[in-house]
């Protein structure tokens, strides 16, 4: 049997953080992933941006998380961060990636920092020592079969708490009213775009449109790359045109976003609501309406009545639906909408948020005039380390990623890509300095002495 000071499951950002951040601080670790590749929702799903580490102009976001984007930059692998010229829908900066490269460069960190890599290896339950105050070993699969790995301890970074379910710890689904999560979306995107001539439409017609944000570089982007970049959600007409044709693709408004890739748009522009996605037949049933609903809307971009799009070709889908909310595992504390709004502050504080409350519409296709919620919060807040720890349950457990303690609207905030490094960030400091203690326990875990770590690791707290 393996073992690991620590073994985080699941490659996205929070956990990629995580295993950084637990080798950093001297734990032996192992990071398993189910996909052949790391990333999470930029590269499994297929956005093509990674949202902003700022607080209006105030960067909040450093660390890990600023070291993973400072490495890819280097690889010319993004943009840097963009100002953006309206941060409504889409925060105060956005850097845009090349997916391709991004994974590349967690490869190469997770090498650089000596951390074994199990790709391929899917979570398939854990189990705990006899006196039930501890998990002893995880079972994984892959193509030779079930596996046992052992750590002192484990960190999940699943996104649905899929260590914290197999155990049966408490925890809230969507909202609380009826368990209703944020909808899914498959993200695709077109080539054989004329940039300017799309641009120069929107810009023309901002009447069409509920927002418009031109993005401004403060680093040079590549020359390879596309250099005139603006997100747009609205296309009004083209709206009212799909109706009157029958092309139902899920809303009732058209959010798109320049690549860097040249030629090349995104569209964050399919719905499918009322679908558990910890439900294998919900979820496969998401995926199929999905993806017609992603033709539908081709079909409608085929018919011209979008210039620029007129001769854009369907290059890409992501591999699977983008997930924006499922389990919330119930912790020593769950955050709420008031502690983001307010910019509360907590003493055992292990990382900032800043983004506003981005609740997409859990029934229907409205956008944020019709069904959806964009509220900004007073000024940074806090994230406590007593939402990673569940209330309940084994002593060697911390959650990290979407599935901490929160409830529905506060996870609206939390759940954006910046916030999750620098959860991540903090979980895996946690973990390591728990893999120390003589019983390898949280309990013996003091938040100082993990603020310290994190402070001398570049964190804002």
């Amino acid at each position: 049997m393996h073992e690991y000071d620590v073994i985080v499951i699941g490659g996205g950002p929070s956990g990629v953080a995580s295993a950084i951040a637990a080798s950093k601080t001297g734990a032996k670790t192992l990071l398993i992933e189910k996909y052949g590749f790391l990333g999470g929702t930029a590269t499994n799903v297929g956005i093509s941006s990674i949202s902003p580490f700022h607080f209006e102009d105030i960067q909040v976001i450093r660390g890990i998380g600023e070291e993973i984007m400072d490495f890819l930059y280097e690889l010319e692998g993004s943009s840097g961060f963009m100002k953006s010229s309206n941060e409504f829908g889409t925060g105060s900066y956005v850097c845009l990636i090349n997916r391709e490269i991004y994974k590349v460069a967690l490869i190469k960190l997770i090498d650089q920092h000596s951390i074994d890599l199990f790709l391929h290896t899917t979570f398939v339950k854990a189990e705990k020592n006899i006196n039930d105050s501890h998990i002893d070993y995880l079972v994984v699969y892959g193509k030779e079969g079930t596996r046992k790995v052992k750590a002192s301890i484990y960190i999940d970074a699943t996104g649905d708490g899929d260590i914290a379910r197999s155990l049966s710890l408490p925890f809230s689904l969507g909202r609380s009213e009826d368990g209703l999560a944020q909808p899914m979306t498959l993200m695709f995107e077109v080539s054989g775009v004329n940039i300017e001539k799309l641009r120069n439409f929107i810009v023309g017609n901002s009447e069409e449109f509920e927002w418009i944000n031109i993005l401004e570089p403060t680093k040079k982007i590549p020359e390879r790359y596309n250099q005139v970049h603006f997100i747009a959600q609205g296309f009004k007409t083209a709206v009212r045109i799909a109706k009157e044709k029958g092309f139902n693709f899920g809303r009732d408004t058209i959010l798109i976003h320049t690549s860097l890739l040249p030629n090349t748009i995104s569209f964050n522009s399919t719905r499918v609501v009322k679908r558990n996605a910890i439900k294998a037949g919900d979820i496969s049933e998401a995926e199929m309406i999905a993806h017609k609903q992603m033709y539908n809307l081709y079909q409608l971009l085929k018919s011209g009545c979008i210039d620029g799009l007129e001769n854009s070709v369907l290059s890409f889908s992501g591999p699977q639906i983008g997930i924006r909310e499922t389990v919330h595992v119930q912790g020593q504390y769950t955050l709420t909408s008031e502690d983001v709004l307010s910019g509360r502050l907590f003493e055992d504080t292990i990382c900032k948020g800043f983004f506003p409350i981005d609740v997409h519409s859990v029934t229907g296709g409205g956008g944020y005039s019709s069904g959806s919620t964009w509220l900004k919060p007073l000024k940074p807040y806090s994230i406590p380390l007593r939402c990673l720890l569940p209330v309940t349950g084994p002593d060697n457990l911390i959650i990290t990623g979407r599935a901490i303690s929160t409830t529905h609207e506060a996870a609206g905030s939390i759940r954006v890509s910046g916030t999750m490094f620098g959860i991540g960030h903090a979980s895996g400091v946690a973990a390591a300095l728990a893999s120390k203690t003589q019983n390898k326990s949280f309990e013996e875990v003091e938040v100082k002495q993990v603020q310290r770590i994190l402070s001398t690791q570049g964190a804002i707290l």
